[in-house]
């Protein structure tokens, strides 16, 4: 029978849960594992804006933990079946202080054949084969990290009115569906969902997600007969990609992905009333990675389309880039420079990031993160709002948003 091989990954460093118990037949086993992150941030912007609510001095810190419990079980030398449940606490500003919740609670069964399936709230198909200029990002993940939380995206000028709207701005790489990372804790577990993995075939993967109901979060008690809500919502996501993986010689190795995400959105009853048409939430996302010696090189190309848009018009498509490098300066020490763009109704986001990550021991890691925001707005989009008609516009505008962040911090894991 096989040994157990369960692995838990934190922002690209992995380490071995710890054997908790293992069954004579060694069919059987249960095995912890535990990440934790306390993080300092900070910012130059433009405008003075207080990061916490009761100090307005442009610094703040952040922590989250997470713990889980994994089984498994052999059931012959072909397939094996298992179970995560983990548990999360954090304190981010959008949430209540020690909050804690269900993390990627799941389970799963795997045959050597005919591939992996999984059922709950693990990350799906997309996001677990995403590969861009910026999966390959340490620290926080550079120009799609944590700079968020510690920059404005939104401003006002002096009389209090919107200046910069985040919301006419595409600020990260864009899958339409949350499935947010562990340094994005909310207060919801993601979305449930049924995935299957095929099996690798000559550096050649599929995999696929299907979620009915893409509010449906793990731990939220949403079944059966839930009460539903007039808002707007997607339904029916779909989340799949394909990679293909080539070595070519020792140190010299190309993955390339293309993912997706596509589903259908249901109306609210103010927007059925009002007779408005949206777009379909649709992404696809095409990249790769290259490793030559001690460096991997990263690019991608993605478009939303109009997703979730009001259909008025003289919307355009929304697209995005990336590209970035990573340089592995000793085993224990690397580095990173990534780059993202965007344009979203003719709106652009620049981001910067350079970071760096030294493993002082293993299961320690700290890192800090330097990203450069500019965001210049051209027009605004006040669909959510709507103009006296009811219908949605998109205005005119003419200011800009820049600013850096700066993020240093320690991760820890076992």
């Amino acid at each position: 029978m096989r040994k157990l091989s369960v692995i838990f990954f934190c922002c690209g460093v992995a380490h071995a849960d710890v054997l908790l118990y293992k069954a004579p037949s060694e069919q059987y086993s249960v095995s912890m594992g535990a990440t934790a992150y306390q993080e300092f941030g900070s910012r130059t912007q433009g405008r003075t804006y207080s990061i916490s609510a009761n100090n307005n001095n442009g610094i703040d810190f952040d922590s989250a933990a997470s713990v889980h419990l994994s089984m498994r079980y052999d059931v012959s030398s072909d397939v094996v079946v298992g179970f995560q449940l983990g548990v999360a606490a954090n304190n981010l500003s959008s949430s209540q202080a020690g909050l804690d919740r269900l993390d990627r609670s799941y389970i799963w069964i795997e045959n050597n054949k005919y591939g992996r399936v999984e059922y709950g709230s693990n990350t799906g198909a997309a996001v677990s084969m995403e590969t861009s200029g910026t999966t390959l990002a340490v620290a926080t993940g550079g120009a799609n990290g944590s700079w968020y939380k510690y920059f404005n995206s939104s401003t006002l000028d002096r009389n209090g009115e919107t200046e910069v709207s985040g919301d006419s701005f595409l600020l990260a790489p864009g899958l339409v569906f949350p499935d947010d990372n562990f340094q994005a804790l909310s207060t919801n577990e993601r979305v449930r969902k049924l995935t299957y993995y095929a099996p690798k075939y000559d550096g050649v993967q599929f995999a696929i997600s299907y979620m009915p109901d893409t509010r449906n979060y793990g731990s939220v008690p949403a079944m059966p007969n839930r009460t539903v809500s007039g808002d707007r919502r997607p339904k029916n996501g779909v989340s799949a990609g394909i990679t293909w993986e080539k070595t070519f010689a020792p140190y010299k190795e190309l993955t390339v992905a293309l993912i997706g995400e596509y589903g259908t959105l249901e109306r609210s009853a103010e927007d059925k009333i009002n007779k408005r048409k949206f777009y379909n939430p649709s992404v696809f996302e095409i990249g790769f990675n290259y490793r030559y010696n001690s460096f991997v090189y990263g690019a991608s190309y993605g478009q939303q389309w109009r997703s979730d848009i009001e259909k008025i018009p003289g919307v355009p498509n929304i697209y995005f880039m990336t590209a970035g490098v990573k340089y592995d300066i000793t085993s224990d020490l690397r580095a990173s420079v990534s780059y993202f763009y965007s344009e979203k109704f003719h709106n652009i986001a620049n981001v910067i990031g350079v970071g760096g990550e030294y493993s002082i021991y293993p299961g320690f890691l700290p890192y800090i993160d330097v990203v450069y925001i500019n965001m210049q707005q051209k027009h605004i989009y006040n669909g959510p709002a709507y103009n006296e008609s009811g219908v949605a516009t998109l205005s005119r505008s003419n200011f800009v948003n820049d600013g850096m962040a700066f993020i240093t911090g320690m991760k820890i894991s076992f």
